[in-house]
């Protein structure tokens, strides 16, 4: 269930904050969000660094959902709010590292 609530979520944030005439270009960093979470997780649960125990659609041992919902959305609006200035490029890492670790805890939570 939380697979379905995490991707409802995230859509509904896509909807409201995408710039829809930017799109063209900007869904490209969404393709290689997918495509780097998908090649990092396959090979980290090959490495039995962790398991998906719950997948609702399983792609490749990861969700359908989490790859087609936070995955992607983030990814797209990641290069469309991207800073211009140096100094907020620098303070972007850590507050999206942030905010993505307290999703990754939450759903870690919800599990177990």
């Amino acid at each position: 269930m939380e697979w379905i609530i995490l991707f409802i979520t995230s859509w509904i944030l896509f909807i409201i904050l995408v710039d829809w005439k930017a799109l063209k270009v900007n869904l490209w960093s969404g393709v290689a969000a997918i495509v780097l979470q998908l090649s990092i997780d396959t090979r980290a649960m090959l490495y039995n660094l962790y398991k998906v125990n719950n997948h609702g659609i399983n792609l490749w041992g990861s969700s359908l959902l989490f790859v087609l919902g936070p995955v992607f959305v983030i990814g797209t609006l990641i290069a469309q709010y991207h800073p211009r200035k140096k100094y907020l490029r620098i303070l972007n890492v850590p507050v999206l590292t942030a905010l993505y670790s307290i999703q990754e805890l939450l759903l870690d939570r919800k599990s177990t």
